[in-house]
C-alpha cells in the first residue's frame, strides 16, 4: 500500500511540496520496478535455472556423495 500513497505526495500543493513532487517519481518508478522484479523476473530466472537443472542432472553437483 506505500505506492498508491506516493501518488498523494506527487499531487500536493503547499510548503514543500516542489520538492517532494520532484523525489516522488523516482520513489514511485523504484518501487514499482522492484515490485516487478520480486514479483515476475526473479522467480522467472530461478523457474529456467532449475528446469536446466532437472532436465540435465549432470550440470549439478551430485548431493549424495559415496
Amino acid at each position: 500500500m506505500a505506492i498508491p500513497t506516493k501518488f498523494t505526495v506527487k499531487d500536493a500543493n503547499g510548503t514543500g511540496a516542489e520538492v517532494m513532487q520532484r523525489i516522488a517519481g523516482p520513489m514511485i518508478g523504484g518501487m514499482v520496478s522492484s515490485t516487478l522484479l520480486t514479483l515476475i523476473v526473479i522467480p522467472s530466472i530461478y523457474a529456467v535455472v532449475k528446469g536446466a537443472t532437472i532436465r540435465s542432472p549432470h550440470l549439478a553437483p551430485t548431493l549424495q556423495q559415496t
